[in-house]
């Protein structure tokens, strides 16, 4: 009686022509659906893909580089409205000369710490003893020949030497922002900065602990001049790279790869996103690996569009060379990859459910 039933639902499938219960689409349907389009993919394709995608990498990254140093013009610093500037006067004292304590090289010197002043909207400064000055638009040099000169023309001091720091820089600092650990505005240095220092000094790298190592890799954005010029993090540290006087850095961490992979032959379907281009084989690793049970291991699809074309590449793991394929295949972001069911699994539920329905007949029985 249940060998009857579990045929007779058989029969009846194949008669009526019902689909069988699936997960998605059958190797077949992609097949029929995308037969202009699909590129079956063997060890050597994989390879020259791998190749031309890191020749295409390196060459980007020269471009970028290129395009950065190119634009670089070194440019004197002045001061701006906002600026914040530390005064100190060494001057020239008599009771100085024979003093303990004090540095041959100092005697009769006497450094005084004058303080720190912002230049106002009016671009002056209010210094004491002297009064308002007028220092934004001069460079360091010739706001510190100015500061002197009115210091010695106040006969407060005996050879005043005047010496300045300029701490906010205004718009000539460089502003370190984004995905950072301590943004902030460096003040511009006579000697310059290149963007390694620059990160170095706002990035200590806590903020790291905030994002998986395994998922996101760091980009460097320079704004130069209302250009933006884009880096990678690793490259930036490396290189040499000076910056400008007023140039902004804007540090981002995203995914290199975003790739959703599906299907009835993957034990944990979903979006996986990846730190650095990662090859098909890194895929199926990371959402478990091919379903032992389910898997049609002769079908795995890659869907790639490509501006507005659309390729669909297959990996045949059967095939000896079909795991050092996947292995050296890249995949890029938002590829969507799709393992279909082997063609017995669909049978395979409706004789699962044959057996639920012959079960009860049998237990009655």
């Amino acid at each position: 009686m249940r060998s009857y039933m579990i045929w007779g639902t058989l029969f009846i499938v194949s008669l009526t022509g019902c689909s069988l219960p699936t997960s998605g689409p059958t190797r077949q349907a992609v097949i029929e659906a995308f037969k202009q389009k699909i590129i079956n993919i063997d060890e050597n394709v994989a390879n020259q893909m791998n190749m031309t995608e890191h020749q295409e990498r390196l060459t980007r990254e020269r471009e970028s580089l290129a395009r950065l140093r190119s634009s670089f013009r070194l440019s004197s610093t002045t001061i701006q409205k906002g600026d914040n500037i530390l005064v100190k006067i060494a001057s020239f004292t008599p009771e100085n000369v024979s003093a303990p304590g004090v540095d041959r090289l100092l005697e009769g010197f006497r450094i005084k710490n004058i303080g720190s002043y912002i230049v106002a909207e009016d671009g002056k400064v209010d210094l004491p003893y002297i009064g308002r000055l007028h220092l934004a638009g001069q460079s360091n040099d010739r706001a510190r020949q100015t500061i002197q000169n009115a210091y010695m023309r106040s006969a407060l001091f005996v050879r005043p030497y005047v010496s300045i720091e300029v701490e906010g820089n205004g718009s000539n600092g460089i502003a370190v922002t984004g995905d950072v650990s301590k943004p902030k505005i460096l003040a511009w240095q006579p000697g310059g900065i290149d963007i390694a220092r620059a990160l170095t000094l706002t990035d200590t790298g806590n903020k790291e602990s905030n994002h998986s190592r395994d998922e996101t890799h760091a980009i460097v954005e320079v704004v130069r001049r209302s250009e933006v010029y884009k880096i990678a993090y690793d490259v930036a540290l490396r290189e040499s790279i000076p910056l400008s006087p007023g140039d902004k850095i804007i540090v981002m961490r995203k995914p290199s790869v975003r790739t959703t992979i599906a299907g009835g032959g993957i034990l944990h379907n979903g979006t996986y996103k990846f730190q650095q281009r990662p090859s098909l084989m890194e895929v199926i690793a990371r959402a478990g690996g091919l379903n032992a049970n389910n898997a049609d291991i002769t079908n795995i699809f890659i869907f790639r569009r490509n501006n507005n074309n659309l390729n669909v590449m297959r990996v045949n793991f059967r095939k000896g060379t079909g795991i050092t394929t996947a292995s050296i295949l890249p995949i890029k972001d938002d590829d969507v990859i799709y393992a279909p069911e082997a063609r017995i699994v669909p049978w395979l539920r409706v004789l699962n459910i044959a057996f639920q329905l012959a079960l009860p007949a049998a237990v009655m029985k």
